[in-house]
């Protein structure tokens, strides 16, 4: 399996909700860099946009995760190295990386926990439910 890396994790907020927003979610993301998988754990504020940044093992990819906690938005996006302009460059994620087990696991092994717990990704077993 392709190893991923997480590089680096960035909380974004707003100074209004610095000062009155006192309640805080656990983050936990995946990280398959050794030879098992292992997990960070990180408290993060209820209204945050969160920006997270994955390596490959290659070290010629950057895959990057960005949710809105309060708006419950959800974005991924895919950057491959350039050697002709030496510089990281937007990729479309096409249908064979998104059905690809690394893609798969990497997404899978994001978790939120809290009063107001929720999961961006759902498995194909999960069913629908009805309110």
């Amino acid at each position: 399996m392709t190893k991923y890396k997480l590089k680096k994790i960035h909380i974004i907020r707003g100074h209004e909700n610095r000062i009155r927003n006192k309640e805080f979610m656990m983050l936990r993301i995946g990280d398959f860099s050794e030879n098992e998988l292992s997990y960070h754990y990180f408290q993060i504020p209820s209204d945050a946009v969160i920006d997270v940044y994955f390596q490959m093992e290659d070290k010629l990819s950057i895959l990057r995760v960005m949710f809105g906690m309060q708006e419950k938005q959800f974005y991924v996006q895919l950057f491959t190295y350039d050697h002709t302009t030496h510089r990281y460059e937007e990729e479309i994620i096409d249908e064979q990386m998104k059905s690809s087990p690394i893609f798969s696991k990497l997404l899978q092994n994001i978790h939120i926990y809290g009063s107001n717990h929720f999961s961006f990704i759902a498995t194909k077993n999960m069913k629908n439910r009805e309110n």
